[in-house]
C-alpha cells in the first residue's frame, strides 16, 4: 500500500509541475480612421498568415507556441493608404533562444501617423513610423 501511495504523490508531483505553456498572441489593432482596412500579413519559420484585412475599430490576433528557436521569430507586413501604398515591415515576436516563453501578448496599434506597440500589460509607445512605396 505505501508502493501505491508513493507511486500516486509522484505521478501527481509530475503532471502538477509539467502544466501546459499558454499560447503567445500577437494582435493587430486597426486605428486609422472611419473606412480605412488595414492589411497585414506574417510568417514565421513554419506558418504564413497570408493577407489578413481588418476594418476600422477592430482587431484581430495570432495564437502560436514559442519553441525557443528561430523559427519563432514572427515578421510581419503591415498596409495601408490608396492602393495599400503606406506600410511597415516588423519583427513582431523575436524568441529567446533556448528559453521558450509562455503566455506573452504583443499588440501593434496602427493609427495615420506611425504604428504603436505594447507588450503584455506595459503602456503604448510609437515603434515606426509608416514608409511609402513611392
Amino acid at each position: 500500500m505505501n508502493r501505491l501511495t508513493f507511486f500516486i504523490l509522484v505521478i501527481a508531483i509530475y503532471f502538477g509541475v509539467n502544466e501546459a505553456c499558454k499560447l503567445n498572441e500577437l494582435v493587430f489593432k486597426n486605428e486609422l480612421g472611419v473606412g480605412t482596412r488595414l492589411r497585414y500579413y506574417c510568417r514565421n519559420g513554419d506558418y504564413n498568415s497570408g493577407f489578413r484585412y481588418i476594418n476600422h475599430n477592430a482587431k484581430e490576433g495570432i495564437r502560436f507556441k514559442d519553441t525557443g528557436t528561430d523559427k519563432s521569430l514572427w515578421q510581419c507586413y503591415l498596409h495601408h493608404g490608396v492602393n495599400m501604398k503606406l506600410f511597415i515591415l516588423i519583427e513582431a515576436y523575436v524568441p529567446i533562444t533556448n528559453s521558450p516563453q509562455c503566455g506573452q501578448l504583443r499588440e501593434y496599434t496602427a493609427r495615420p501617423d506611425a504604428v504603436y506597440f505594447r507588450k503584455d500589460s506595459y503602456p503604448r509607445k510609437a515603434l515606426k513610423p509608416w514608409k511609402s512605396l513611392e
